[in-house]
């Protein structure tokens, strides 16, 4: 079975700090009865180190559990609802 991962990467706003390093988690929909899988994302990264909102975030998504092996999707995810905001001194 395939699910979108896309719809389910979840960026995790951050404050400014000039990189463009993203923390990231998504959620599984789709899944069948009682099957056992869970997302697990990596290399979230914003567009830019800039500061702002709407911003585009991508990250890599494995699939794990038990019953992973039953299901697929894509490789790679985004989001556009990103946001990294000021930092206050």
């Amino acid at each position: 079975m395939n699910f979108s991962s896309a719809r389910s990467l979840i960026p995790i706003s951050k404050k400014y700090n000039g990189n463009t390093t993203a923390e990231t988690y998504a959620y599984t929909n789709g899944i069948v009865g009682s099957d056992v899988v869970t997302v697990i994302t990596s290399n979230g990264i914003f567009d830019t180190a800039d500061m702002g909102t709407g911003k585009t975030v991508t990250a890599d998504i494995t699939l794990g559990g038990s019953d992973a092996y039953k299901y697929t999707c894509n490789p790679t995810a985004s989001a556009s609802n990103g946001v990294i905001c000021n930092v206050r001194v």
